[in-house]
């Protein structure tokens, strides 16, 4: 056996190249549309308006957010069938019931298996043929999906329903007498060592099995110098997390979008402010401000959506 052929048998090909070493193009084999999104702005705006109804976006509720719309693609997070409060998964991470049953049920409505194994395939594959044919079952695949986006209804209450969790978890496994009565107080931190890695384990769970597309909606800080912002004036920096510093969050999102309604109607700005803001990885929202529903006075009357300019892998 000849040098050469040894070491074509040793090749794993993991490299993007095809068998003549050509370089494959990857960007043609990729979905465009964000994988998780947050969408965040002042309380009352209209954000959650713009979801109600609309095919293929489920909301999770984690408060109230739509309980004043006779919303139809809407699930209480907070509302559990078992008895247990919380599921335990096999890396620690502590996740709300409600939640972790809503997962379960978009995991086997929206066929997430076999999204994962075509992901992991295509991934693999470096035979232009093999790719193109693995792309678009992949795109047939989500095309088919009920759901293919989760709209987490708010973040900021997420963290509250976080704190909880922890709080079980560290009076069931730490420190189990005398039982602690909030997990921000069982120690000089603040308890951040125990709520930060559970938190973002609850957003891992959720990104990996729910659906291909995430919406984090978020309020801005309840800060006096935040609150008082225009709508132009805020960063993502300006997130309402308690006890997380939002650059940790909005570093790992697909795209970070300014909620903004006028008398033309909702937008979602994607520009970057500062050079410490993400904006957006994808190449279609990249410093663009984009119309995502008309302008409606009627409370009545649901706005026209433009979803599809924000997720053009699907169709509305």
């Amino acid at each position: 056996m000849s040098a050469q052929t040894q070491r074509e048998e040793n090749r794993i090909r993991r490299l993007p190249m095809d068998e003549d070493n050509n370089i494959i193009d990857r960007q043609e084999f990729t979905i465009q549309s964000p994988a998780k999104m947050i969408m965040m702005g002042h309380t009352l705006m209209g954000k959650t308006m713009t979801m109600v109804n609309t095919k293929k976006i489920m909301i999770g509720d984690t408060l109230t957010e739509t309980k004043y719309f006779e919303c139809t693609n809407k699930v209480h997070l907070s509302v559990k069938k078992s008895k247990d409060p919380y599921k335990k998964l096999k890396n620690g991470v502590y996740i709300p019931m409600g939640l972790a049953e809503v997962v379960n049920d978009l995991y086997h409505t929206n066929c997430m298996d076999e999204y994962r194994k075509l992901q992991q395939r295509l991934d693999l594959a470096h035979v232009p043929e093999e790719k193109v044919k693995i792309f678009n079952a992949l795109k047939e695949h989500i095309a088919k999906m009920r759901w293919p986006i989760f709209a987490l209804d708010n973040l900021t209450q997420l963290q509250e329903m976080n704190y909880s969790a922890t709080l079980h978890a560290y009076n069931l496994e730490v420190r189990p007498d005398p039982p602690k009565m909030d997990i921000r107080k069982v120690d000089k931190y603040s308890g951040v060592n125990y709520t930060r890695p559970n938190f973002f384990g609850i957003l891992e769970y959720i990104e990996s099995y729910a659906a291909p597309f995430i919406i984090y909606v978020a309020h801005v800080k309840n800060k006096k110098d935040v609150i008082g912002k225009d709508t132009d004036d805020l960063t993502p920096l300006d997130v309402a997390l308690d006890g997380i510093a939002p650059y940790t969050i909005t570093r790992l999102m697909s795209a970070v979008a300014i909620f903004n309604r006028n008398n033309e109607g909702c937008f979602l700005d994607f520009n970057k402010r500062t050079e410490t803001d993400l904006g957006a990885r994808p190449v279609h929202l990249r410093n663009k401000i984009i119309k995502i529903a008309d302008f409606q006075t009627d409370p009545k009357v649901y706005p026209t959506r433009y979803w599809q300019e924000i997720y053009p892998d699907l169709i509305f």
